[in-house]
This record gives structure tokens, sequence and C-alpha cells, in this order.
């Protein structure tokens, strides 16, 4: 499963929004905030409702600049 990191590079908080989708439909959604000039990793496996194994999109959007990008794998 994925694991990917979400960096806020600004001086104030960062509400983001993430969006997992995948086959027959399948989404769930959250949203987080990430403290100035950090960053927070999100592991899908530790995620109940996306299924086991995923195949499908995360979607990340925000109101403010950020980076993501994904940073590993978790191995069974």
């Amino acid at each position: 499963m994925t694991i990917y990191a979400v960096t806020n590079p600004n001086a104030v908080p960062l509400q983001i929004h993430h969006l997992i989708t995948g086959p027959a439909g399948f989404r769930y959604a959250f949203d987080s905030t990430i403290p100035p000039r950090s960053t927070a990793e999100y592991h899908l496996r530790d995620m109940d409702r996306v299924p086991h194994p995923f195949a499908g999109t995360v979607t990340l959007t925000a109101d403010k600049p950020f980076t993501a990008r994904i940073v590993g794998y978790d191995r069974p």
C-alpha cells in the first residue's frame, strides 16, 4: 500500500482535502490540517475504509500551495 507525504511550506496551517477513488465506484474523502512549514505522512494501509489491496487514485486539493509525493510502499 502507498505511503504519501504532504508538505506545507506556508507560514499558516494548511487545510487539505484527500479524495481516494478506485474501481466499482469506491470513494473515500477526508480533510486534514498540516501545521506551518511541516510535512505529514499518510499510509493507505492505516485507512480502514480503503480496500486492501488498493488500486486507484489519490487526489489532493487545498487553497494554498503545497507539495506531495509518494515516499514508499508498505509491504505485507
